[in-house]
């Protein structure tokens, strides 16, 4: 078949094929979707601010600080809910958790996996991750709270 001949019946089926406003606007009240270009801007205005919170969350020093070194799971996870709660009373927004790498464990590493769960789990935490080198690296964690 000839190429310029694929590309005709190409552009004619695109033609043909290119939805209407009104069926654009059927298809989104159909499925329930919000138009974002019908937004109102306080809601946009919204939304950004709130990434802008977040962003800013992530880059801040840590609040408080738990070490669990040295403790077994139970002791440790004990002690990170006493820690979590109480954080959360004072109205602090991001703590850091130092479980260790687990590197001097006969069983291999078991407070990091142990933490990640609880966090994962619990209703006081939102959202954490790895934390800085200075900080403790791979063995600990960032946690904001909700």
């Amino acid at each position: 078949m000839d190429f310029g001949k694929i590309l005709d019946a190409w552009d004619n089926n695109k033609e043909r094929e290119e939805p209407s406003r009104d069926d654009l606007e059927k298809w989104i009240d159909t499925h329930g979707i919000q138009d974002k270009d019908n937004l109102p801007a306080a809601h946009v205005k919204n939304k950004q601010d709130k990434i802008e919170e977040r962003s800013k969350l992530r880059s801040m020093r840590p609040e408080a600080v738990v070490d669990l070194h040295g403790l077994k799971k139970d002791e440790a996870l004990g002690k990170l809910e006493g820690f979590l709660t109480e954080s959360r009373r004072k109205g602090l927004k991001k703590v850091l958790i130092i479980h260790g790498k687990g590197i001097h464990s006969q069983q291999g590493p078991v407070l990091g996996k142990a933490v990640r769960e609880f966090l994962e789990q619990s209703p006081v935490t939102g959202e954490a991750g790895t934390a800085a080198r200075q900080d403790g690296g791979k063995g600990a964690v960032w946690v904001l709270l909700r």
